[in-house]
């Protein structure tokens, strides 16, 4: 992830529009590794413990959290220290976001605006995609796949939903990515 800083620190440096004094700076950083955690679970002393639980935190990496106001829960993600750094340095007021704060922000509000019973939602990124189920705005499922080829891709969309014995020709699927 050095390399990644480095490039990263010379792209913003190389950008005049990226040295505006801006109010408000948030960056969404998108990774498979989070543990989503209902609020009453939630403790800032335990968070390493959390996470743990479904990943192994690296060595140069430092964990984020981010409160979803949708669903009173909490994401708890990784973020390696070199590219967390970069960032905060060039940008003091910055809020850093997991990609899922936002979706599911938007998804639970358009499916209580919309009252519809059931909705499937799929954010694509080049390695992995975000899965989400809401049932009369509940999340029943949020969960990341990682997937090399399209046949895993098939898969693991497929069998979410075979797992919660739904549809996939009855259940509207929206995707984005």
């Amino acid at each position: 992830y050095k390399i990644l800083a480095v490039e990263i620190e010379k792209f913003i440096n190389e950008n005049e529009i990226l040295k505006h004094p801006y109010l408000h700076i948030k960056l969404i950083f998108a990774t498979p590794r989070f543990t989503f955690v209902p609020s009453p679970l939630f403790s800032l002393l335990e968070k390493d413990k959390l996470f743990e639980f479904n990943h192994k935190l690296g060595k140069n990496e430092f964990l984020n959290h981010n409160y979803i106001f949708g669903n009173s829960s909490y994401i708890i993600y990784a973020i390696p220290e070199s590219i967390k750094s970069v960032f905060e340095t060039n940008f003091s007021n910055i809020r850093i976001y997991h990609q899922s704060c936002p979706m599911i922000e938007e998804v639970l509000l358009k499916n209580k605006l919309t009252n519809t019973s059931i909705q499937a939602y799929l954010s694509i990124y080049p390695e992995f995609f975000d899965f989400t189920i809401l049932e009369n705005a509940t999340i029943k499922i949020f969960n990341s796949f990682a997937y090399q080829s399209l046949v895993d891709f098939q898969y693991f969309l497929l069998n979410s939903f075979d797992q919660l014995q739904l549809s996939p020709l009855k259940v509207p699927l929206n995707i984005c990515g």
